[in-house]
């Protein structure tokens, strides 16, 4: 058959054939019913394991406190479509307002959401992490990919606590943070004395080598919780103090000054050779992140989930990376820093003139020989491990990526 005559058969054929619907994916996907909340609920984790006690001997006033395996509330919403969103743990006064507010709604109406749930307190925000752990679980995707994506690997740094026991058992702690794979190690600098403070760098620096990377919180942002500092700096101590500290390569000081003492923080920041000054756990409003990353007080934000929401912490992270300030999140429990997670993969970190390296990208509780980060997340089937190379990967499963055992969650 010649070509002329084939396409005329193959054409009258196309004509003549039935036409068939044509439904993109796409498109059912827009005619698929939107999922509607239909519940908020606190359940408890169930104490596994008591691992010690814990004093904190630097704010007032202070008494022993409780490291567990389990024993801590989650919040869940729930769906008629089935999922779950689940995050960290509130407050059944905020509870039941937020459950006025949400019930009936679309999940993914987070912007409008967050607003609402941020005017609530820390209760609120801890609601707005669960609502886009269900997000992402009704999108099939980790948190960090529904964000845009980014890093797939993040490298945390061990926070250790304590002051009480002295410098000398300070460093053993580093040195068994640095056995448990950690690249990066942070320690409490808020001795009575700048010659204690001085010491215990002096002897952790010693016990870790110079191949760990050190960081130092003096905790001078108070108040902190309802307690007070048992030790203040002024300008001059910290001035001090944060030069001996550049002698022992100390990647950032954090929280040297109050929280609001923006002057000083400037002057302070601009002394430093080498050493970056960090701070901003605490700090709830746009508007004091703003200020900070304006008048040059911090090269490091230390934004935190669990007082800003998801929301509002990558708004600040996109003034940080405007002013071109990295943002490093504090950690609040196991459930925030599952999200810190998510949200330090997709910040782009930019490179900032002075500074040789990236540095580590989230903060993770772990304090040996009582806080031990992996015993604490064996509450999960699925935790993430710290890699030879000190690095984490990301959480692949949708929403925040983690499950914790069903066998620990009471919601009698």
């Amino acid at each position: 058959m010649q070509r002329r005559n084939l396409l005329k058969v193959l054409s009258a054929a196309a004509f003549s054939a039935p036409m068939l619907p044509l439904r993109s994916r796409s498109a059912a996907a827009a005619s698929a019913p939107r999922a509607k909340i239909t519940d908020i609920r606190i359940a408890k984790v169930k104490l596994v394991e008591r691992l010690g006690m814990y004093t904190n001997t630097f704010h007032s006033p202070t008494g022993p406190s409780p490291v567990d395996v389990g024993n801590f509330s989650i919040t869940e919403v729930y769906t008629d479509q089935g999922a779950i969103g689940i995050g960290p743990g509130s407050s059944p006064d905020v509870l039941s307002r937020a459950k006025a507010y949400l019930v009936g709604k679309d999940p993914f109406d987070v912007a409008d959401h967050s607003r609402y749930l941020n005017a609530l307190g820390r209760g609120g925000v801890q609601i707005e992490t669960t609502l886009w752990d269900l997000c992402g679980k009704l999108a099939n995707q980790p948190l960090y990919k529904l964000w845009g994506g980014g890093k797939s690997r993040v490298m945390p740094y061990g926070a250790t606590f304590g002051l009480g026991d002295g410098p000398a058992e300070r460093a053993r702690t580093a040195a068994m943070s640095k056995a448990a794979g950690f690249k990066a190690i942070k320690m409490r600098s808020s001795f009575p004395t700048m010659r204690e403070d001085v010491q215990m760098m002096t002897l952790v620096r010693e016990a870790i080598g110079n191949d760990i990377t050190l960081i130092v919180d003096a905790n001078k942002a108070a108040p902190y919780g309802g307690t007070q500092l048992v030790t203040l700096w002024d300008y001059q101590r910290a001035y001090e103090t944060a030069m001996e500290f550049e002698k022992l390569n100390v990647y950032w000081l954090e929280e040297p000054l109050g929280r609001f003492d923006y002057d000083d923080l400037a002057e302070l920041q601009r002394a430093c050779s080498t050493m970056r000054l960090a701070g901003g756990e605490t700090n709830t409003q746009m508007e004091e992140f703003r200020t900070y990353v304006q008048r040059g007080c911090y090269d490091i934000l230390n934004c935190d989930v669990v007082v800003l929401g998801p929301t509002l912490y990558r708004q600040i992270m996109d003034i940080a990376f405007a002013y071109n300030k990295r943002v490093v999140p504090h950690a609040s429990g196991l459930m925030t820093t599952m999200c810190h997670m998510h949200l330090a993969a997709i910040h782009p970190q930019p490179i900032q003139g002075r500074l040789d390296k990236e540095g580590p990208h989230f903060e993770l509780d772990h304090s040996p020989p009582i806080m031990d980060f992996k015993k604490q997340w064996t509450v999960f089937t699925n935790a993430p491990q710290l890699e030879s190379d000190g690095f984490m990967t990301v959480p692949t499963d949708p929403g925040l990526g983690v499950t914790i055992r069903p066998e620990l969650i009471d919601r009698s």
